[in-house]
């Protein structure tokens, strides 16, 4: 069917054949067979051989975890394949954009795949592909020097560590732990500079258009997660439990941390997407169900508590982001029993939220407010009358204490423990590995500075 009598059906499906190309000529841009014929003549035929073995390999669709990461593996290695020859000096300038609409295509494809592989729990196998990420990373973005640094220690310790063979399978873990916190800090310092760059030039743009603004709030939100950055966000969240479990470690995840403590009431909610548009008028902290991402922080509230790692946000979401600009404390429980147990103390109640240095959280009961515009006029008295405040600087006493601590003259009185550890570490190193140099000041610098005869005229 259909049936076409007199008709030659062979030479009709050869017509439609070239319409096809025609089409995909025109709009797939994407298309990695068509980019790679367009960019043949630039290619070395070793590259050729492994990006046509790419297109050859069936799409990103799998049967199982084990052949989704060996197709993203095969596309890493055609990716490095480019990026060396697009870090090239002698790469002539006409062929870069042929070679990074191949690029691009391939980095969509490892982003499908990482997408589609959710039930990946293996650490050898997510290493790899976050290691694969952060080579490609670095290979568009070599000016990052803290990208570079982070890539040579995922090469270091990666292996090892996801074998859990570095010491023990706790030290293992708390190690990459570490550098997960640390792609975790580049990724939204990428994420910023990228809405800094963006975002005003696509406020006035969609504003000359007359573009809802919704549609502009999210735009550069959307670029971002349309780039690999999203894959190494989604890979990090997938590790998380995995490391936290091993490293037995605190089980909150800090998405969004905050400075200090937050009070409000712990209001229950099943979805975020359940409270957008309302304003909360009492300060308030949401335990909450699913939060997928897309959601807006609604007017009023403080924090949002995610009671499950499985329908948490990563930190590129929307959600995440617009936490983070606005101070808003986010941030997910690794542990039912404790969310279960703040719904049941807490639920209805005014608590107040502290986050630690160590990454833990603490959720206790505190008393309502009397009168919150009482309390926000008492803050504002209290700091006029600390502007007008006289403030006496006593310019006699030096406090007899020396200008500096030299490494060496370090003890636990003088010094704070990072230094005084830093200072105790470095007899121990080989002579090839180096410490911070650097030396302390004590307590009464200031002072000593103030009482100065070099300052005596200017105070």
């Amino acid at each position: 069917e259909p049936y076409m009598v007199q008709t030659d059906v062979g030479r009709l499906i050869n017509d439609f054949e070239r319409y096809l190309a025609i089409l995909r000529n025109v709009h797939d841009a994407l298309d990695l067979q068509l980019a790679l014929d367009h960019a043949k003549g630039c290619l070395p035929g070793h590259v050729q051989g492994k990006l046509q073995d790419i297109c050859n390999m069936g799409g990103t669709g799998f049967n199982n975890l084990d052949e989704g990461h060996g197709k993203f593996m095969k596309i890493s290695s055609g990716r490095d394949e480019l990026l060396a020859i697009l870090n090239n000096k002698g790469t002539d300038p006409s062929v870069i954009k042929q070679l990074l609409v191949i690029d691009y295509t391939l980095e969509t494809q490892q982003s499908v795949l990482v997408q589609g592989l959710t039930s990946e729990t293996r650490l050898p196998q997510l290493c790899g592909q976050l290691r694969a990420l952060l080579t490609a990373l670095v290979g568009h973005l070599p000016q990052e020097d803290e990208l570079q640094a982070l890539l040579a220690d995922w090469t270091t310790f990666a292996d090892s560590c996801s074998q859990t063979r570095w010491n023990s399978p706790e030290e293992s873990a708390l190690l990459l732990k570490a550098l997960c916190d640390r792609t975790s800090r580049v990724v939204g310092e990428l994420s910023d500079k990228c809405q800094t760059m963006m975002g005003p030039k696509a406020a006035f743009l969609g504003a000359a258009i007359d573009a809802p603004k919704k549609n502009i709030d999210v735009f550069v939100d959307e670029v971002l997660r349309g780039t690999s950055l999203m894959a190494v966000s989604l890979i990090l969240q997938r590790m998380e439990p995995v490391l936290r479990d091993l490293a037995h470690l605190p089980p909150w995840q800090m998405i969004s941390p905050i400075d200090k403590p937050i009070k409000g009431v712990l209001q229950l909610i099943d979805k975020m997407t359940g409270v957008q548009g309302e304003v909360f008028h009492t300060p308030t902290i949401l335990l909450s169900g699913a939060v997928s991402g897309e959601e807006e922080v609604p007017d009023g509230v403080l924090g949002v508590l995610v009671r499950s790692a499985k329908e948490a946000p990563d930190i590129l979401s929307h959600c995440a982001v617009r936490a983070r600009n606005f101070g808003v404390l986010l941030c997910t429980c690794f542990d039912p029993k404790i969310s279960e147990k703040l719904a049941a103390d807490f639920a209805n109640q005014w608590v107040e939220v502290r986050c630690k240095a160590d990454g833990s959280l603490t959720v206790t009961a505190c008393e309502k407010p009397a009168s919150l515009e009482a309390e926000q006029a008492k803050a504002e008295a209290e700091h006029a009358k600390a502007a007008q405040a006289e403030v006496k600087m006593n310019l006699t006493d030096d406090l007899k204490c020396s200008w500096c601590v030299r490494p060496d003259e370090m003890n636990r009185t003088s010094v704070g423990s990072k230094s005084l550890n830093l200072a105790l570490l470095r007899p121990k190193l080989p002579s090839e590995i180096y410490t911070p140099q650097a030396v302390a000041l004590p307590y009464g610098t200031m002072q000593k500075s103030l009482t100065d005869d070099a300052n005596k005229e200017v105070l």
